[in-house]
């Protein structure tokens, strides 16, 4: 069941965002960053987020549980104008990856930001994410590339884009 998040979610969002940290990146990011991310400052950060208008988050949820969820809303930088929209994350537990929720998930995404007018959408993925390939099977195109850096290290990140939201391969 994928639905709008609440208020109540926080902190199981912020929960599923480091485990998926955990599993995505073991091996990439340093440890010692991924061990010392706390779901209280996460869900803080999230509900902070939440109240704007302009910014969408929904959550799948099995047996009673959230096990991923997708955030997104206006482009962020204002640097892309062919790509009004943006992904902020999307993230599923490891043992819920493969099945759909993740298509499921964007393709709510997209009729809400669509909602909100006409254009492109975009999404940011270090390029070192073996999950990387979900956004070319969707029908992203690297658009930029810029580095982020996490504990020192400097990361590669890609921007995958689709120039309309009816641009996503769903099926």
């Amino acid at each position: 069941m994928i639905r709008e998040a609440i208020k109540e979610d926080a902190l199981a969002i912020s929960e599923v965002r480091i485990a998926s940290w955990r599993t995505t990146y073991a091996g990439i990011v340093d440890p010692d960053f991924l061990e010392g991310m706390t779901p209280e400052k996460w869900a803080e950060a999230w509900a902070k987020g939440n109240k704007k208008e302009d910014s969408f988050t929904y959550v799948a949820r099995e047996a009673g549980s959230v096990i991923g969820f997708v955030i997104g809303g206006l482009e962020r930088d204002k640097k892309y104008p062919d790509y009004p929209f943006e992904i902020y994350a999307i993230y599923l537990l490891q043992e819920h990856q493969g099945k759909g929720i993740g298509t499921k998930l964007i393709k709510r995404m997209a009729d809400s930001l669509s909602g909100l007018g006409v254009g492109g959408v975009l999404i940011w993925a270090l390029d070192e994410n073996p999950c990387s390939s979900f956004y070319k099977k969707l029908g992203g195109q690297p658009i930029d590339h810029q580095s982020f850096k996490i504990k020192g290290r400097t990361h590669p990140e890609t921007a995958y884009g689709w120039k309309s939201l009816k641009d996503f391969r769903l099926d």
